[in-house]
């Protein structure tokens, strides 16, 4: 990427403000017609990602969502034999997008990837940090014969029902990047990686990859400290739970969760030691 700027900045230093000029309008000529206001808007500034939404569309995007008014459909049926004849005897389901959100937010994580590239941590932040949390309502579609046991979809259920397809080790990356260089306050740092890497939808990436930490990095303290609250507060929770029910509803999830966080303990510990 270097190579190639410093390459093109050369040329542009070579070229006059007219070949410029030239070579942007023989670009504009050639774009489709839903593209021209983007490139218009990118000239003038006002948009920095050409193939991203706005972010007046993207808050307002993410309040509808809030607000169930953009919503996933499911539909289940029974099904008593497959189609090459054989018994089969199960439900099959289907998750349905009618308004195409899973496009969008597509579209906005692959923006806000940019936004890291060309250093605007800021805007990327925000807008990630609203985009990891939305919960969609599910509703019933009108031809199906039950209701779904879940009330909400998360992005981690989108993807697992395959309506949402994404990589979730750089979308991790570029929460937490955009996270550190939008804010200097490592306590509010440490707890927005940590709440990060507690969330489902983050629950296997890559913890290498997704944050570098350097022997001397301050935020190292802050992190080791608060994953090591959180495991002793969940483990707490989990005696607690386990002396009224042993074998309780949601004993999978919590011994899945102490483990996870253990395992993040355990890796900052070891960086820990490089000082």
């Amino acid at each position: 990427m270097n190579e190639f700027y410093n390459k093109l900045q050369k040329q542009l230093e070579r070229m006059t403000e007219k070949e410029k000029d030239s070579w942007i309008l023989s670009q504009a000529k050639i774009l489709p017609d839903w593209k021209q206001e983007d490139f218009y808007k990118s000239i003038c500034g006002t948009k920095k990602i050409i193939s991203m939404p706005e972010q007046d569309d993207i808050k307002t995007f993410c309040e509808k969502v809030k607000n169930g008014d953009i919503f996933v459909e499911y539909e289940t049926h029974y099904v008593e034999f497959d189609d090459y004849g054989h018994f089969h005897d199960d439900w099959e389901h289907d998750f349905y997008d009618p308004e195409h959100a899973m496009s969008f937010i597509s579209s906005v994580i692959s923006g806000c990837h940019d936004l890291c590239v060309l250093e605007e941590y800021e805007d990327a932040f925000k807008i990630l940090d609203d985009i990891i949390r939305l919960e969609f309502v599910i509703v019933d579609h009108p031809d199906t014969d039950d209701t779904c046991a879940d009330e909400y979809m998360d992005l981690d259920m989108a993807i697992h029902e395959r309506i949402l397809e994404l990589n979730r080790d750089d979308l991790l990356k570029d929460y937490i990047k955009s996270c550190r260089e939008h804010s200097k306050n490592q306590d509010y740092v440490a707890e927005k990686i940590v709440d990060a890497f507690e969330m489902t939808l983050f629950r296997n990436c890559k913890t290498d990859y997704c944050i570098t930490i350097t022997e001397k990095d301050p935020l190292l303290t802050e992190l080791k400290m608060r994953l090591e609250e959180e495991q002793k507060r969940l483990e707490k929770e989990f005696c607690e739970k386990s002396k009224q029910d042993k074998y309780y509803w949601d004993e999978f999830r919590d011994r899945e969760r102490i483990r996870h966080i253990s395992t993040l303990v355990e890796y900052f510990s070891i960086c820990d030691k490089w000082k």
